[in-house]
């Protein structure tokens, strides 16, 4: 399904930002 497909690359974009926000503070 792609709304599953989407939902994965979701929290892979989250998990990559809240990675970066940590990083920059």
């Amino acid at each position: 399904m792609v709304t599953t497909i989407h939902f994965e690359q979701d929290k892979f974009y989250i998990r990559h930002v809240l990675i970066h926000k940590k990083y920059e503070s």
